[in-house]
Protein backbone atom coordinates (compact mmCIF):
# COMPACT_ATOMS: atom_id res chain seq x y z
CA UNK A 1 0.00 0.00 0.00
CA UNK A 2 1.15 3.30 -1.10
CA UNK A 3 2.22 5.69 1.80
CA UNK A 4 0.43 9.29 2.23
CA UNK A 5 2.57 12.13 1.05
CA UNK A 6 1.94 15.71 1.71
CA UNK A 7 2.05 18.02 -1.13
CA UNK A 8 4.60 21.28 -0.80
CA UNK A 9 4.36 24.29 -3.35
CA UNK A 10 7.33 25.35 -4.20
CA UNK A 11 9.06 28.63 -5.81
CA UNK A 12 10.82 27.69 -9.42
CA UNK A 13 13.51 29.06 -11.86
CA UNK A 14 12.24 29.80 -15.43
CA UNK A 15 13.75 30.50 -18.28
CA UNK A 16 10.34 31.17 -20.84
CA UNK A 17 11.06 31.54 -24.15
CA UNK A 18 8.52 33.98 -26.30
CA UNK A 19 4.75 33.99 -25.41
CA UNK A 20 2.51 30.42 -24.42
CA UNK A 21 4.52 29.76 -21.32
CA UNK A 22 3.41 27.60 -17.95
CA UNK A 23 5.49 26.13 -15.41
CA UNK A 24 5.20 25.12 -11.78
CA UNK A 25 5.41 22.54 -9.55
CA UNK A 26 4.73 21.29 -6.33
CA UNK A 27 6.79 18.23 -3.97
CA UNK A 28 4.41 15.92 -2.39
CA UNK A 29 6.34 14.04 0.65
CA UNK A 30 5.60 11.24 3.25
CA UNK A 31 3.82 12.10 5.87
CA UNK A 32 5.61 13.66 8.78
CA UNK A 33 8.71 13.94 6.61
CA UNK A 34 10.55 16.94 6.90
CA UNK A 35 11.43 19.01 4.55
CA UNK A 36 14.02 22.43 4.05
CA UNK A 37 13.37 25.36 1.77
CA UNK A 38 12.67 23.47 -1.45
CA UNK A 39 13.57 24.62 -5.02
CA UNK A 40 12.43 24.06 -8.37
CA UNK A 41 14.36 25.34 -11.53
CA UNK A 42 13.31 25.61 -14.90
CA UNK A 43 13.91 26.42 -18.72
CA UNK A 44 11.65 26.94 -20.80
CA UNK A 45 11.22 27.32 -24.73
CA UNK A 46 8.11 27.89 -26.51
CA UNK A 47 6.87 28.47 -30.46
CA UNK A 48 4.45 28.14 -32.68
CA UNK A 49 2.11 27.21 -29.94
CA UNK A 50 4.62 24.04 -28.38
CA UNK A 51 6.29 24.54 -25.23
CA UNK A 52 9.39 22.82 -23.80
CA UNK A 53 10.17 22.96 -20.33
CA UNK A 54 13.45 21.81 -18.83
CA UNK A 55 12.53 21.54 -15.11
CA UNK A 56 15.07 20.67 -12.00
CA UNK A 57 14.40 19.85 -8.35
CA UNK A 58 16.46 20.80 -5.31
CA UNK A 59 15.64 19.84 -1.84
CA UNK A 60 16.39 17.70 1.59
CA UNK A 61 14.87 14.74 2.62
CA UNK A 62 14.86 10.84 1.81
CA UNK A 63 14.85 9.74 -1.89
CA UNK A 64 11.83 7.37 -1.43
CA UNK A 65 9.89 9.90 0.53
CA UNK A 66 10.06 11.96 -2.65
CA UNK A 67 7.00 12.72 -5.14
CA UNK A 68 6.53 15.70 -7.38
CA UNK A 69 3.07 17.03 -9.09
CA UNK A 70 3.09 19.51 -12.21
CA UNK A 71 0.40 21.52 -13.60
CA UNK A 72 0.36 21.86 -16.96
CA UNK A 73 -2.15 23.05 -19.93
CA UNK A 74 -1.52 20.04 -22.37
CA UNK A 75 -0.72 16.20 -22.23
CA UNK A 76 3.35 16.14 -22.16
CA UNK A 77 5.90 14.29 -23.68
CA UNK A 78 8.21 13.69 -20.66
CA UNK A 79 12.03 12.77 -21.67
CA UNK A 80 14.77 12.73 -19.16
CA UNK A 81 18.00 15.04 -19.50
CA UNK A 82 22.27 13.58 -18.61
CA UNK A 83 23.13 15.17 -15.49
CA UNK A 84 26.17 16.24 -16.78
CA UNK A 85 24.45 18.01 -20.11
CA UNK A 86 22.41 20.12 -17.09
CA UNK A 87 22.36 23.53 -18.12
CA UNK A 88 21.50 25.60 -15.14
CA UNK A 89 24.58 26.08 -13.78
CA UNK A 90 25.76 27.59 -16.76
CA UNK A 91 22.91 30.01 -17.32
CA UNK A 92 23.24 31.08 -13.56
CA UNK A 93 27.02 32.19 -14.09
CA UNK A 94 25.79 33.74 -17.63
CA UNK A 95 23.33 36.17 -16.15
CA UNK A 96 26.17 36.73 -13.14
CA UNK A 97 28.55 37.77 -15.46
CA UNK A 98 26.99 39.61 -17.24
CA UNK A 99 25.26 41.97 -14.87
CA UNK A 100 28.70 42.59 -14.38
CA UNK A 101 30.53 43.11 -17.26
CA UNK A 102 14.98 9.12 -24.16
CA UNK A 103 12.80 7.22 -21.75
CA UNK A 104 12.77 3.41 -20.26
CA UNK A 105 9.53 1.45 -19.24
CA UNK A 106 6.65 0.60 -21.40
CA UNK A 107 3.36 3.12 -21.63
CA UNK A 108 0.43 2.14 -19.53
CA UNK A 109 -3.11 2.09 -20.61
CA UNK A 110 -5.71 4.96 -19.98
CA UNK A 111 -7.10 4.61 -16.37
CA UNK A 112 -10.16 6.75 -15.56
CA UNK A 113 -11.43 7.16 -12.20
CA UNK A 114 -14.25 9.39 -11.77
CA UNK A 115 -13.47 12.26 -13.42
CA UNK A 116 -9.67 11.67 -13.26
CA UNK A 117 -7.98 10.38 -16.83
CA UNK A 118 -4.47 8.64 -16.44
CA UNK A 119 -3.25 9.94 -19.94
CA UNK A 120 0.19 8.08 -19.39
CA UNK A 121 2.17 6.32 -17.47
CA UNK A 122 6.01 5.46 -17.53
CA UNK A 123 9.28 5.62 -16.30
CA UNK A 124 11.54 8.54 -17.14
CA UNK A 125 14.87 8.72 -16.15
CA UNK A 126 15.09 7.74 -12.21
CA UNK A 127 11.31 8.81 -12.01
CA UNK A 128 7.86 7.39 -12.12
CA UNK A 129 5.54 9.53 -14.07
CA UNK A 130 1.83 9.51 -14.05
CA UNK A 131 0.26 12.38 -16.32
CA UNK A 132 -3.43 13.27 -15.08
CA UNK A 133 -6.66 15.00 -16.50
CA UNK A 134 -9.76 16.10 -14.52
CA UNK A 135 -12.65 18.25 -15.29
CA UNK A 136 -12.89 18.36 -11.07
CA UNK A 137 -11.34 19.71 -8.46
CA UNK A 138 -12.71 17.36 -5.69
CA UNK A 139 -12.45 14.60 -7.89
CA UNK A 140 -8.97 15.27 -8.02
CA UNK A 141 -8.29 15.67 -4.86
CA UNK A 142 -9.63 12.13 -3.75
CA UNK A 143 -7.68 10.32 -6.44
CA UNK A 144 -4.23 11.93 -5.31
CA UNK A 145 -5.29 10.82 -1.56
CA UNK A 146 -6.43 7.55 -2.89
CA UNK A 147 -3.13 7.19 -4.36
CA UNK A 148 -0.78 8.51 -1.91
CA UNK A 149 -0.62 11.58 -2.36
CA UNK A 150 -2.24 14.08 0.83
CA UNK A 151 -3.75 17.27 -0.43
CA UNK A 152 -5.24 19.71 1.99
CA UNK A 153 -8.79 19.90 1.48
CA UNK A 154 -8.95 23.48 2.28
CA UNK A 155 -6.77 24.15 -0.49
CA UNK A 156 -9.06 22.88 -2.90
CA UNK A 157 -10.16 26.24 -4.58
CA UNK A 158 -5.97 25.70 -5.84
CA UNK A 159 -7.03 22.61 -7.80
CA UNK A 160 -9.91 24.22 -9.54
CA UNK A 161 -8.10 27.00 -10.52
CA UNK A 162 -6.22 25.07 -12.97
CA UNK A 163 -8.69 22.21 -13.54
CA UNK A 164 -10.55 25.01 -15.17
CA UNK A 165 -8.35 26.07 -17.50
CA UNK A 166 -8.43 22.49 -18.10
CA UNK A 167 -4.75 21.83 -17.20
CA UNK A 168 -3.27 18.43 -17.07
CA UNK A 169 -1.14 17.54 -13.96
CA UNK A 170 2.47 15.51 -14.21
CA UNK A 171 2.67 13.54 -11.12
CA UNK A 172 6.41 11.95 -9.93
CA UNK A 173 7.91 9.91 -7.31
CA UNK A 174 10.96 8.26 -7.54
CA UNK A 175 11.45 4.80 -9.33
CA UNK A 176 11.79 2.08 -6.45
CA UNK A 177 14.13 0.23 -8.91
CA UNK A 178 16.07 3.38 -9.10
CA UNK A 179 17.10 3.94 -5.38
CA UNK A 180 20.31 2.77 -5.53
CA UNK A 181 21.67 4.35 -8.46
CA UNK A 182 23.63 7.29 -8.43
CA UNK A 183 21.49 10.26 -9.84
CA UNK A 184 18.71 9.20 -6.83
CA UNK A 185 21.66 9.24 -4.20
CA UNK A 186 22.18 12.81 -5.37
CA UNK A 187 19.26 13.28 -3.39
CA UNK A 188 20.86 13.44 -0.11
CA UNK A 189 22.47 16.65 -1.77
CA UNK A 190 19.34 17.50 -3.19
CA UNK A 191 19.67 17.68 -6.38
CA UNK A 192 17.92 15.71 -9.00
CA UNK A 193 18.13 14.86 -13.00
CA UNK A 194 16.46 17.19 -15.08
CA UNK A 195 13.49 16.38 -16.84
CA UNK A 196 11.84 18.08 -19.83
CA UNK A 197 8.21 18.76 -20.40
CA UNK A 198 7.29 19.29 -24.69
CA UNK A 199 3.46 20.26 -24.84
CA UNK A 200 0.94 22.20 -26.89
CA UNK A 201 0.29 26.00 -24.77
CA UNK A 202 -1.14 29.14 -25.93
CA UNK A 203 0.22 32.10 -23.65
CA UNK A 204 3.25 33.21 -21.74
CA UNK A 205 1.97 32.10 -17.73
CA UNK A 206 4.10 31.64 -14.70
CA UNK A 207 0.90 29.53 -12.62
CA UNK A 208 1.82 31.68 -9.14
CA UNK A 209 -0.85 30.70 -7.65
CA UNK A 210 -0.45 26.84 -7.20
CA UNK A 211 2.23 28.06 -4.51
CA UNK A 212 0.04 29.46 -2.49
CA UNK A 213 -0.53 26.54 -0.96
CA UNK A 214 2.82 27.17 1.15
CA UNK A 215 2.63 28.37 4.52
CA UNK A 216 5.40 31.34 4.14
CA UNK A 217 7.36 33.13 1.67
CA UNK A 218 7.92 31.89 -1.68
CA UNK A 219 10.90 32.84 -3.68
CA UNK A 220 10.52 33.22 -6.92
CA UNK A 221 13.42 33.30 -9.98
CA UNK A 222 12.77 33.79 -13.52
CA UNK A 223 14.63 33.77 -16.68
CA UNK A 224 12.84 35.26 -19.74
CA UNK A 225 14.07 34.04 -23.12
CA UNK A 226 12.33 35.46 -26.39
CA UNK A 227 12.91 37.39 -29.52
CA UNK A 228 12.21 40.29 -27.78
CA UNK A 229 12.70 41.21 -23.45
CA UNK A 230 9.86 40.07 -22.11
CA UNK A 231 7.97 42.07 -19.12
CA UNK A 232 5.25 41.11 -16.66
CA UNK A 233 1.97 42.74 -17.63
CA UNK A 234 -0.30 41.39 -14.51
CA UNK A 235 -1.16 43.24 -11.65
CA UNK A 236 1.01 40.85 -8.71
CA UNK A 237 4.43 42.79 -9.90
CA UNK A 238 6.89 42.77 -6.91
CA UNK A 239 10.19 44.88 -6.62
CA UNK A 240 12.59 42.67 -8.53
CA UNK A 241 10.15 42.86 -11.50
CA UNK A 242 11.14 45.60 -12.69
CA UNK A 243 13.11 46.06 -16.53
CA UNK A 244 15.62 47.89 -15.03
CA UNK A 245 16.78 44.86 -13.81
CA UNK A 246 17.81 44.36 -17.54
CA UNK A 247 19.59 47.28 -18.57
CA UNK A 248 23.04 47.90 -18.11
CA UNK A 249 24.70 50.26 -15.90
CA UNK A 250 25.95 53.89 -17.35
CA UNK A 251 26.13 55.03 -21.38
CA UNK A 252 28.87 55.01 -23.42
CA UNK A 253 30.17 54.04 -26.70
CA UNK A 254 31.78 51.05 -24.68
CA UNK A 255 28.85 50.28 -23.49
CA UNK A 256 26.54 49.82 -26.55
CA UNK A 257 28.29 46.79 -27.43
CA UNK A 258 26.46 45.26 -24.22
CA UNK A 259 22.90 46.82 -25.48
CA UNK A 260 20.36 45.96 -27.57
CA UNK A 261 19.82 49.11 -29.79
CA UNK A 262 16.10 47.82 -30.02
CA UNK A 263 15.20 48.50 -26.63
CA UNK A 264 17.94 49.56 -24.49
CA UNK A 265 18.36 46.17 -22.66
CA UNK A 266 21.24 43.40 -22.50
CA UNK A 267 22.34 42.26 -25.81
CA UNK A 268 20.95 39.02 -27.19
CA UNK A 269 22.54 35.87 -26.18
CA UNK A 270 23.45 33.79 -28.33
CA UNK A 271 24.14 29.55 -28.30
CA UNK A 272 27.51 29.47 -28.14
CA UNK A 273 27.30 31.46 -24.79
CA UNK A 274 25.13 29.11 -23.68
CA UNK A 275 25.55 25.54 -25.29
CA UNK A 276 23.67 23.63 -22.61
CA UNK A 277 20.83 25.82 -22.41
CA UNK A 278 20.56 25.86 -26.61
CA UNK A 279 21.09 21.83 -26.06
CA UNK A 280 18.34 21.10 -23.40
CA UNK A 281 15.68 23.35 -26.06
CA UNK A 282 16.91 21.81 -29.29
CA UNK A 283 17.60 25.36 -30.65
CA UNK A 284 20.62 25.49 -33.03
CA UNK A 285 23.38 27.57 -31.80
CA UNK A 286 22.93 30.57 -34.36
CA UNK A 287 19.35 31.61 -32.70
CA UNK A 288 19.93 34.80 -30.75
CA UNK A 289 17.66 35.73 -28.24
CA UNK A 290 16.88 38.41 -25.76
CA UNK A 291 17.14 36.74 -22.01
CA UNK A 292 15.95 38.49 -18.54
CA UNK A 293 16.03 37.78 -15.41
CA UNK A 294 13.78 38.72 -12.74
CA UNK A 295 13.83 37.67 -8.92
CA UNK A 296 10.95 38.40 -6.05
CA UNK A 297 9.82 36.87 -2.83
CA UNK A 298 5.46 36.56 -2.34
CA UNK A 299 3.92 36.22 1.00
CA UNK A 300 0.87 33.55 0.97
CA UNK A 301 -1.80 35.94 0.66
CA UNK A 302 -0.11 37.62 -2.55
CA UNK A 303 -0.36 35.03 -4.64
CA UNK A 304 -4.03 35.35 -5.79
CA UNK A 305 -2.83 34.89 -9.62
CA UNK A 306 -1.31 33.45 -11.96
CA UNK A 307 1.85 35.89 -13.63
CA UNK A 308 1.21 37.23 -17.06
CA UNK A 309 4.24 38.28 -19.60
CA UNK A 310 4.28 40.47 -22.68
CA UNK A 311 6.52 41.85 -25.04
CA UNK A 312 8.86 45.03 -23.67
CA UNK A 313 7.22 48.14 -25.39
CA UNK A 314 10.34 50.41 -25.75
CA UNK A 315 9.00 53.91 -26.68
CA UNK A 316 6.34 54.79 -23.95
CA UNK A 317 8.66 53.53 -21.65
CA UNK A 318 12.01 55.86 -22.54
CA UNK A 319 9.42 59.00 -23.32
CA UNK A 320 8.29 58.64 -19.63
CA UNK A 321 11.96 57.97 -18.56
CA UNK A 322 13.58 60.91 -20.43
CA UNK A 323 10.66 63.00 -19.15
CA UNK A 324 11.69 62.38 -15.22
CA UNK A 325 13.51 64.50 -13.57
CA UNK A 326 17.01 63.51 -11.72
CA UNK A 327 18.63 64.75 -8.95
CA UNK A 328 22.27 63.20 -9.64
CA UNK A 329 23.74 64.93 -12.73
CA UNK A 330 25.85 62.18 -13.81
CA UNK A 331 22.83 59.86 -13.57
CA UNK A 332 20.57 61.39 -15.53
CA UNK A 333 22.71 62.42 -18.09
CA UNK A 334 23.27 58.41 -18.67
CA UNK A 335 20.08 57.62 -18.50
CA UNK A 336 18.73 60.10 -20.78
CA UNK A 337 21.56 59.38 -23.42
CA UNK A 338 20.14 55.88 -23.25
CA UNK A 339 16.83 56.96 -23.84
CA UNK A 340 17.77 59.27 -27.10
CA UNK A 341 19.22 56.06 -28.14
CA UNK A 342 16.37 53.74 -27.59
CA UNK A 343 14.18 56.57 -29.30
CA UNK A 344 16.32 57.54 -32.29
CA UNK A 345 16.55 53.99 -33.05
CA UNK A 346 12.81 53.82 -33.53
CA UNK A 347 12.25 57.54 -35.06
CA UNK A 348 14.56 58.58 -38.46
CA UNK A 349 13.33 61.97 -37.92
CA UNK A 350 14.56 62.14 -34.97
CA UNK A 351 18.53 60.69 -35.75
CA UNK A 352 18.40 63.58 -38.71
CA UNK A 353 17.67 66.35 -35.94
CA UNK A 354 20.76 64.74 -33.54
CA UNK A 355 23.01 64.17 -36.74
CA UNK A 356 23.32 68.49 -36.92
CA UNK A 357 22.82 69.26 -33.16
CA UNK A 358 25.76 71.16 -30.92
CA UNK A 359 25.56 67.98 -28.61
CA UNK A 360 28.07 65.92 -29.22
CA UNK A 361 26.80 63.21 -27.05
CA UNK A 362 23.57 63.22 -29.95
CA UNK A 363 25.97 63.30 -32.65
CA UNK A 364 27.60 60.18 -31.15
CA UNK A 365 23.99 58.48 -30.75
CA UNK A 366 23.57 58.97 -34.34
CA UNK A 367 27.24 57.59 -35.29
CA UNK A 368 26.81 54.43 -32.94
CA UNK A 369 23.26 53.69 -34.69
CA UNK A 370 22.49 50.58 -36.15
CA UNK A 371 19.46 52.66 -37.64
CA UNK A 372 21.50 55.59 -38.93
CA UNK A 373 20.95 56.11 -42.55
CA UNK A 374 23.76 55.95 -44.80
CA UNK A 375 23.79 59.85 -46.03
CA UNK A 376 23.59 60.51 -41.98
CA UNK A 377 26.84 58.25 -41.61
CA UNK A 378 28.30 60.37 -44.86
CA UNK A 379 27.98 63.70 -42.92
CA UNK A 380 29.92 62.54 -39.79
CA UNK A 381 32.64 61.27 -40.81
CA UNK A 382 34.12 64.31 -41.11
CA UNK A 383 32.97 65.29 -37.52
CA UNK A 384 35.35 67.56 -35.68
CA UNK A 385 34.70 65.34 -32.48
CA UNK A 386 37.19 62.03 -32.17
CA UNK A 387 34.29 59.81 -30.23
CA UNK A 388 31.50 60.84 -33.20
CA UNK A 389 34.27 59.18 -35.99
CA UNK A 390 34.82 56.50 -33.41
CA UNK A 391 31.62 55.13 -32.71
CA UNK A 392 30.59 55.72 -36.86
CA UNK A 393 34.02 52.86 -36.88
CA UNK A 394 32.57 50.70 -34.84
CA UNK A 395 28.66 51.07 -36.15
CA UNK A 396 28.37 47.27 -37.90
CA UNK A 397 26.16 48.66 -40.28
CA UNK A 398 28.54 51.30 -42.27
CA UNK A 399 29.54 51.08 -45.57
CA UNK A 400 32.93 49.80 -47.30
CA UNK A 401 33.41 53.64 -48.44
CA UNK A 402 32.52 55.12 -45.14
CA UNK A 403 35.79 52.79 -43.45
CA UNK A 404 37.90 53.75 -46.37
CA UNK A 405 37.71 57.39 -45.16
CA UNK A 406 37.90 56.46 -41.59
CA UNK A 407 41.28 54.53 -42.68
CA UNK A 408 42.43 57.89 -43.13
CA UNK A 409 41.66 59.16 -40.32
CA UNK A 410 44.27 61.53 -38.57
CA UNK A 411 43.24 59.82 -35.30
CA UNK A 412 44.75 56.71 -34.54
CA UNK A 413 42.27 55.02 -32.38
CA UNK A 414 39.76 55.64 -35.08
CA UNK A 415 41.95 53.84 -37.64
CA UNK A 416 42.44 50.80 -34.96
CA UNK A 417 38.89 50.57 -34.98
CA UNK A 418 38.73 49.97 -38.73
CA UNK A 419 41.17 47.68 -38.73
CA UNK A 420 38.83 45.48 -36.49
CA UNK A 421 35.83 46.12 -38.07
CA UNK A 422 33.66 42.99 -39.70
CA UNK A 423 33.09 44.55 -43.03
CA UNK A 424 36.88 46.32 -43.42
CA UNK A 425 38.03 44.53 -46.69
CA UNK A 426 41.58 43.49 -47.81
CA UNK A 427 42.89 46.46 -49.87
CA UNK A 428 41.75 48.55 -46.11
CA UNK A 429 43.76 46.16 -44.53
CA UNK A 430 46.82 46.39 -47.02
CA UNK A 431 46.47 50.29 -46.64
CA UNK A 432 46.73 50.11 -42.74
CA UNK A 433 49.60 47.92 -43.17
CA UNK A 434 51.22 50.44 -44.36
CA UNK A 435 50.35 52.99 -41.48
CA UNK A 436 52.55 55.45 -39.81
CA UNK A 437 51.54 54.32 -36.44
CA UNK A 438 52.93 50.84 -34.89
CA UNK A 439 49.49 49.95 -33.09
CA UNK A 440 47.80 50.32 -35.78
CA UNK A 441 50.12 47.70 -38.19
CA UNK A 442 50.12 45.51 -34.83
CA UNK A 443 46.39 45.54 -34.89
CA UNK A 444 46.75 44.60 -38.76
CA UNK A 445 49.10 41.63 -37.93
CA UNK A 446 46.74 40.30 -35.20
CA UNK A 447 43.39 40.50 -37.43
CA UNK A 448 41.96 37.30 -38.23
CA UNK A 449 41.51 38.34 -42.04
CA UNK A 450 44.65 39.31 -42.93
CA UNK A 451 45.92 37.44 -45.91
CA UNK A 452 49.24 35.67 -45.91
CA UNK A 453 50.77 38.33 -48.65
CA UNK A 454 50.43 40.89 -45.70
CA UNK A 455 51.76 38.49 -42.86
CA UNK A 456 54.81 37.87 -44.56
CA UNK A 457 55.63 42.09 -45.29
CA UNK A 458 54.70 42.55 -41.27
CA UNK A 459 56.88 40.18 -40.09
CA UNK A 460 59.77 42.18 -41.44
CA UNK A 461 58.41 45.02 -40.02
CA UNK A 462 60.97 47.25 -37.79
CA UNK A 463 58.98 46.92 -34.56
CA UNK A 464 58.94 43.71 -32.39
CA UNK A 465 55.57 44.10 -31.46
CA UNK A 466 54.55 44.24 -34.82
CA UNK A 467 56.02 40.97 -35.72
CA UNK A 468 55.53 38.91 -32.50
CA UNK A 469 51.71 39.94 -33.56
CA UNK A 470 51.75 37.47 -36.75
CA UNK A 471 52.09 34.74 -34.61
CA UNK A 472 48.53 35.42 -33.34
CA UNK A 473 47.37 34.99 -36.79
CA UNK A 474 45.60 31.56 -37.97
CA UNK A 475 46.73 32.30 -41.67
CA UNK A 476 50.23 32.87 -40.89
CA UNK A 477 52.21 30.87 -43.29
CA UNK A 478 54.19 27.69 -42.04
CA UNK A 479 57.62 29.45 -42.79
CA UNK A 480 57.64 32.08 -41.04
CA UNK A 481 57.80 30.07 -37.90
CA UNK A 482 61.52 29.55 -39.04
CA UNK A 483 61.99 33.53 -39.88
CA UNK A 484 60.61 34.35 -36.42
CA UNK A 485 62.63 32.12 -34.68
CA UNK A 486 65.64 33.79 -36.02
CA UNK A 487 64.32 37.23 -35.10
CA UNK A 488 66.90 39.30 -33.23
CA UNK A 489 64.04 40.09 -30.19
CA UNK A 490 63.82 37.55 -27.61
CA UNK A 491 60.01 38.71 -27.01
CA UNK A 492 59.45 37.11 -30.27
CA UNK A 493 61.59 33.95 -30.21
CA UNK A 494 59.47 33.24 -26.94
CA UNK A 495 56.20 34.03 -29.03
CA UNK A 496 57.59 31.32 -31.30
CA UNK A 497 58.91 28.93 -28.42
CA UNK A 498 54.88 28.59 -26.74
CA UNK A 499 53.59 28.10 -30.25
CA UNK A 500 51.89 24.68 -30.86
CA UNK A 501 52.61 25.20 -34.35
CA UNK A 502 55.96 24.94 -34.09
CA UNK A 503 57.95 22.74 -35.32
CA UNK A 504 60.33 19.93 -33.12
CA UNK A 505 63.80 21.10 -35.25
CA UNK A 506 62.41 24.62 -34.29
CA UNK A 507 61.55 23.79 -30.51
CA UNK A 508 65.28 21.82 -30.33
CA UNK A 509 67.08 25.23 -31.96
CA UNK A 510 65.12 27.49 -29.13
CA UNK A 511 65.93 25.06 -26.49
CA UNK A 512 69.42 26.60 -26.55
CA UNK A 513 68.66 29.90 -27.24
CA UNK A 514 70.87 32.44 -25.12
CA UNK A 515 67.98 33.92 -23.11
CA UNK A 516 66.18 32.15 -20.73
CA UNK A 517 63.19 33.53 -21.41
CA UNK A 518 63.18 31.56 -24.56
CA UNK A 519 64.14 28.65 -22.72
CA UNK A 520 61.05 28.75 -20.49
CA UNK A 521 58.67 29.56 -23.52
CA UNK A 522 59.94 25.95 -24.87
CA UNK A 523 59.85 24.51 -21.40
CA UNK A 524 56.22 25.61 -21.19
CA UNK A 525 54.98 24.00 -24.65
CA UNK A 526 53.04 20.46 -24.91
CA UNK A 527 55.07 20.00 -28.19
CA UNK A 528 58.40 19.69 -26.45
CA UNK A 529 60.05 16.33 -26.84
CA UNK A 530 60.77 14.69 -24.10
CA UNK A 531 64.54 14.78 -24.19
CA UNK A 532 64.31 18.60 -24.21
CA UNK A 533 62.58 18.85 -20.87
CA UNK A 534 65.05 16.40 -19.13
CA UNK A 535 68.02 18.36 -20.38
CA UNK A 536 66.37 21.67 -19.62
CA UNK A 537 65.39 20.84 -15.99
CA UNK A 538 68.71 21.16 -15.96
CA UNK A 539 68.79 24.47 -17.19
CA UNK A 540 70.99 27.31 -14.98
CA UNK A 541 67.73 29.11 -14.72
CA UNK A 542 65.61 28.82 -12.23
CA UNK A 543 63.02 30.10 -13.91
CA UNK A 544 63.43 27.33 -17.21
CA UNK A 545 63.38 24.82 -14.46
CA UNK A 546 60.23 26.01 -12.58
CA UNK A 547 58.58 25.68 -15.93
CA UNK A 548 59.74 22.43 -16.58
CA UNK A 549 57.71 21.83 -13.42
CA UNK A 550 54.56 22.99 -14.64
CA UNK A 551 54.33 20.99 -18.29
CA UNK A 552 52.48 17.86 -17.84
CA UNK A 553 54.75 16.10 -20.30
CA UNK A 554 57.76 15.95 -18.28
CA UNK A 555 58.66 12.31 -17.02
CA UNK A 556 57.64 11.91 -13.14
CA UNK A 557 60.90 11.29 -11.86
CA UNK A 558 62.42 14.41 -13.44
CA UNK A 559 59.40 16.25 -10.89
CA UNK A 560 60.64 14.35 -8.16
CA UNK A 561 64.28 15.39 -8.89
CA UNK A 562 62.68 19.01 -9.28
CA UNK A 563 61.17 18.76 -6.13
CA UNK A 564 64.45 18.60 -4.26
CA UNK A 565 65.64 21.79 -5.85
CA UNK A 566 67.52 24.12 -3.74
CA UNK A 567 65.63 26.91 -5.29
CA UNK A 568 62.05 27.73 -3.70
CA UNK A 569 60.26 28.48 -6.56
CA UNK A 570 60.77 25.31 -8.39
CA UNK A 571 60.77 23.03 -5.84
CA UNK A 572 57.65 24.49 -4.63
CA UNK A 573 56.25 24.08 -8.42
CA UNK A 574 57.09 20.83 -8.75
CA UNK A 575 55.92 19.68 -5.52
CA UNK A 576 52.45 21.09 -6.86
CA UNK A 577 52.45 19.20 -9.73
CA UNK A 578 53.25 16.23 -7.75
CA UNK A 579 50.06 16.79 -5.74
CA UNK A 580 48.44 17.32 -9.06
CA UNK A 581 49.33 13.80 -10.62
CA UNK A 582 48.52 12.06 -7.63
CA UNK A 583 50.12 8.58 -6.05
Amino acid sequence: MLSKRHIIFIPLIVLLLTAGLYADGCFVWKKGADLNEPTQKSIIYWKKGKEIMVLQVKYEGAAEDFAWIVPLPGKPKVSAIDAEKSPFAEISLYTQLRRRWGYRGKQAGIEQEATVTVLERKIVGVYDVAVLAASDAGALSKWLNNNGYAFPEKRKDVLAHYTKKKWVYVAMRIDRKALEIDEVKKLKSGELQPIRFTFAAKEMVYPLKISSVNAGETEVLLYLLADAPMVVKSEHKQAGFSIEENIPYGFSVYTMRYRDPEYGTYRKAAGKELPLTWEALGLTKDKELSLCKYRAVYRTEEMTDDLVFTRFEPMPYWKERLGKERKETYGYDSERLCALSVLAYHDTDLLRRYAKDEDMCKRELVASCPKTPQQLHLQLVDDKEISVRLALAQNPEVTVDVLRRLAQDKNVRVRIAVVSHVKTTLDILEQLANDVNKDVRRCVAGNWKTPARILRKLARDKISEVRRNVLHSAKMPEELLGELARDESPQVRSAVGRDSRTTVKTLRKLSTDNNHSVRCAVALNLNTPVDILVKLAEDKNFWAREAIAYNPNTPLETVKELAKDKDANVSKAAGLALERRGP
